[in-house]
């Protein structure tokens, strides 16, 4: 198996959001008092959105970037996280307000709490991932090596 770039977008992703549907799901049953099945549904439909949305501002903001010739500073990537999940939270709102039945301020503040959490989730995920993901393609290269010495 050859870990291509592309492999390894799609290993990440999906891992990321397979934990944060899970982990979202526990946060906003706590933050709402509901039910399970309830946050469950609307941490997939986040994660589903999140992930749609992710890659059209991406490929957008990948072709301003290539437009305008911008280099990655910090203010970049400030505009870019800035412009991500402000725009993400146009549309989390409005679902959280309709799904729970709740006011704008108690969705806004159920956001805080989750920009809050997957700040430090995004983090951490990534270190555990950046450890982890290099570890077991050498693993794999290694046993690919071996097995065509053998053969």
């Amino acid at each position: 198996m050859v870990w291509t770039a592309r492999r390894r977008k799609i290993v990440y992703v999906a891992f990321y959001e397979f934990f944060a549907i899970l982990l979202s799901a526990f946060l906003l049953r706590w933050m709402t008092e509901n039910e399970e099945a309830s946050s469950l549904g609307v941490a997939s439909i986040v994660s589903a959105m999140a992930v749609c949305w992710n890659y059209i501002f991406n490929t957008g903001f990948e072709w301003v970037e290539n437009r305008f010739r911008l280099e990655r500073t910090f203010w970049v990537r400030m505009v870019h996280a800035t412009g991500f999940e402000g725009s993400l939270i146009l549309v989390c709102i409005p679902l959280y307000m309709y799904w729970y039945s709740i006011s704008f301020m108690q969705a806004l503040e159920m956001e805080a709490g989750l920009m809050a959490f997957f700040f430090a989730y995004t983090y951490v995920f990534t270190w555990i991932f950046d450890q982890f993901v290099p570890r077991v393609v050498r693993q794999r290269q290694k046993r690919a090596m071996l097995a065509n010495a053998n053969a």
